[in-house]
């Protein structure tokens, strides 16, 4: 839910939520939504959620002790249109630390793993072949859904 609908309904008193207010605001933490659509494979450079990343050269992929690190997404910063405490402009590449036997707990340290590049950095796409598992999303592979469009 959005700050603005928060402050919405606290006001109407909807839900009761005016009762439990200063422990929700207590509770909130800063976020964004993130809205897909389709695009072109093409779009080198873009954000996006899955498929393959784009990393400079010399990247060496992320493992932990159960096997390699999963590519989320990547954000490429000068799409966001909205203020944010992040850099204005560069790619942050996220990866999670999942295995298929379910080793790996979400709330542990390194699940995440966060990669900051600055624009103008020559990225290409890296393709794991440790790890070429077919995702989908409603029909459509990850790579196609992007964000921020």
């Amino acid at each position: 839910m959005d700050k603005a609908k928060f402050e919405e309904i606290v006001k109407i008193e909807k839900y009761d939520l005016y009762k439990k207010e200063a422990y929700l605001r207590s509770v909130m933490l800063p976020s964004i939504k993130i809205k897909g659509e389709n695009r072109s494979k093409e779009n080198v450079g873009l954000s996006k959620q899955g498929g393959y990343p784009e990393v400079p050269e010399d990247f060496e992929w992320p493992t932990h002790e159960f096997g390699d690190y999963h590519f989320a997404l990547q954000i490429n910063l000068s799409e966001i249109k909205f203020e944010t405490p992040l850099p204005k402009t560069g790619m942050l590449i996220f990866f999670i630390a999942n295995d298929d036997d379910k080793n790996v707990f979400y709330g542990a340290k390194d699940y995440v793993k966060v990669y900051y590049f600055e624009e103008g950095t020559p990225l290409k796409t890296y393709v794991n072949h440790h790890y070429l598992i077919a995702q989908s999303y409603n029909g459509k592979t990850f790579e196609d859904t992007t964000m921020f469009g």
